[in-house]
């Protein structure tokens, strides 16, 4: 990224062992412009200190006798990577049912809120599901697919397995909320109302939340 994006290689070289994450410069970066870029790394599991003061180091290999050059150069930066006591949680995981009349229509609106972003291409499953009589198929937009824009227009209902999956489309960021609603068919007969849990899929970050309550 950035203006001299061109000048770094295709690919970067992660170490676990040491902690070092190296790339390699396929051109010469002049002096005053910005080389930005960006990777990412799996926090630690569970709470732990930040990493003390992480060290970018550039060099480059022997040029022979008579060559100038750059030597080596370090630059600290702030402490990253640390988690805290702060975990991946949901700060609102939430499902509301409207329509309860047997084998009627219900809306299932669910919303969702973390203290991390959702990326796209992630998956938000809701399942537990299974009480519905609507056949498996996708679920398009407008109807009886609609979501906050965060959301790809088309779900996918599978009727065996009871469950609605959705996929991110924009970066939803930490702390806001994504919305979508569907429409699925009631039970045919009086049964249980289901409790429903919302999985999230497809990126560092995977969770699943409490049961929850829909279909009555």
């Amino acid at each position: 990224h950035g203006p001299s994006a061109a000048a770094l290689g295709g690919s970067a070289a992660w170490v676990r062992e040491t902690g070092t994450i190296e790339l390699l410069l396929n051109q010469s970066v002049a002096r005053g412009d910005m080389l930005n870029f960006s990777f990412f790394l799996v926090n630690p599991p569970m709470p732990g200190t930040p990493a003390s003061a992480p060290v970018v180091r550039a060099w480059e290999p022997p040029c022979g006798a008579g060559c100038r050059g750059l030597g080596e150069a370090e630059a600290a930066l702030p402490p990253l990577l640390g988690t805290a006591d702060v975990n991946a949680t949901w700060l609102d995981a939430s499902i509301g049912s409207m329509g309860a009349i047997i084998g009627g229509q219900a809306t299932i609106t669910v919303t969702l809120r973390a203290n991390f972003a959702l990326l796209p291409g992630a998956r938000v499953s809701v399942e537990g599901l299974n009480a519905s009589s609507t056949p498996s198929g996708p679920l398009a937009a407008p109807f009886p697919f609609t979501s906050s824009g965060a959301f790809e227009p088309t779900a996918h209902w599978n009727q065996t397995e009871g469950v609605v999956v959705l996929t991110v489309r924009d970066r939803v960021p930490s702390r806001a909320s994504a919305e979508a609603s569907f429409v699925l068919r009631n039970p045919l007969s009086p049964s249980p109302p289901a409790s429903p849990s919302v999985r999230l899929s497809g990126q560092l970050i995977e969770m699943e939340s409490e049961a929850m309550t829909a279909f009555s």
